[in-house]
Parts: C-alpha cells; sequence; structure tokens
C-alpha cells in the first residue's frame, strides 16, 4: 500500500510531510475543474455521432477522478 499527499507509515496515518488542508482542497478544486471541461467534448462527440470518441472522453473523466490520488475531504 502506498500513500498519498506525504503521508507516511503503515497505515498513512503520519502527516508530518502531509499537504495542508488547504492544498488538499485545491487539489480537489483543480482535478474537478479539470474534469469538467470534458463534458462539452463529450456532449459534440455525441452530437457528431463519435461514440468512441465519446466513450473515451467520459472514462477519462471518470478514471482520473477515482485514481489513487482521489482525496475524501
Amino acid at each position: 500500500m502506498s500513500c498519498v499527499l506525504g503521508y507516511r507509515g503503515y497505515s498513512c496515518e503520519d502527516d508530518t510531510e502531509a499537504a495542508s488542508e488547504a492544498m488538499q482542497k485545491l487539489y480537489t478544486a483543480l482535478l474537478t475543474l479539470s474534469n469538467l471541461g470534458f463534458i462539452p467534448a463529450i456532449v459534440v462527440a455525441c452530437w457528431r455521432w463519435y461514440f468512441v470518441e465519446a466513450v473515451a472522453y467520459l472514462a477519462n473523466m471518470i478514471f482520473s477522478a477515482v485514481g489513487p490520488q482521489t482525496l475524501i475531504l
């Protein structure tokens, strides 16, 4: 198991070098905004009947949000 955002220790509870709460919120906001940027591309791809591309954009949007760097605040 690997810890994220600077947490360390056996159960990732050592926060001596962890990112601050403000930075964690900033990371979450930037991830959310970047994923929202995929929505217009998905809509345009569906409008033009490019369903494979729309699914690829949707998968990229979903899997970037549920990756190992995902934060639960």
